[in-house]
């Protein structure tokens, strides 16, 4: 989605490249749901996309 679909992603502080290649194995090994999505978070977080969340798919989080 942010390769595609985010305009401002030459304007962050970590290329997005690299923010890729470090994030794509915390996505695909994660031991449980709430690691997922504190990874997702984390993520948005680097990236400083204000307009991020995790607008649904966050169960273990609200918990």
């Amino acid at each position: 989605m942010i390769n595609y679909f985010f305009p401002n992603k030459h304007l962050t502080d970590k290329d997005w490249n690299s923010c890729l290649t470090e994030y794509i194995p915390k996505f695909i090994n994660p031991k449980n749901e709430l690691e997922y999505e504190l990874v997702a978070l984390q993520m948005i977080a680097d990236i400083k996309d204000i307009h991020a969340n995790l607008w649904g798919g966050n169960n273990k989080i609200q918990k």
